[in-house]
């Protein structure tokens, strides 16, 4: 049952993490490394694997799970703190636009955390720890699942500049 769970959890994790979220606009003058770039994402490492596929191996990178049409998507931090979707060159709907206002973020550079808001619902957020910023690497920390006490699932994101 709890298998269960996990891939229902699974493609909603996934779509809030490339379809995120509304926050206020950043204070900070210098913009972070991250800015004005397109990312597109590399790797997706559980922190604790899960057997999300039901074969008796706990699996710890999720990029598989993701459809072509997924993987092909760009996150791009604007300056103005627009985080937009790129969807690619595959569709994952005949309807998709190419660009997608999807979120406002604000990073907080003494915490290293870009903070998101779902634009869809104002009432969730999520924290995304920066561990490493380059000019062609961001790799963040973020809950899969949110911790209950009991329950928590953490994950690490390499994301790669494609321009």
């Amino acid at each position: 049952m709890k298998r269960f769970a996990y891939l229902l959890a699974l493609p909603l994790g996934l779509g809030l993490l490339l379809g995120m979220v509304a926050f206020r606009t950043a204070t900070s003058t210098v913009a972070p490394s991250f800015v004005s770039k397109a990312w597109t994402v590399q790797s997706v490492k559980l922190d604790t694997p899960v057997d999300f596929n039901g074969d008796g191996q706990p699996d710890s990178e999720l990029l598989s799970f993701m459809s072509a049409c997924e993987k092909d998507d760009a996150l791009i931090f604007e300056a103005n703190s627009n985080l937009i979707t790129d969807k690619g060159s595959l569709r994952c709907r005949p309807d998709e636009p190419h660009k997608e206002l999807t979120a406002h973020w604000i990073y907080d550079p003494e915490t290293q955390v870009i903070s998101l808001v779902d634009l869809k619902n104002d009432s969730e957020m999520e924290q995304w720890q920066v561990l490493e910023s380059t000019a062609g690497t961001l790799k963040i920390r973020f809950d899969i699942l949110p911790s209950d006490g009991q329950t928590s699932l953490k994950a690490t994101m390499t994301l790669q500049a494609v321009r």
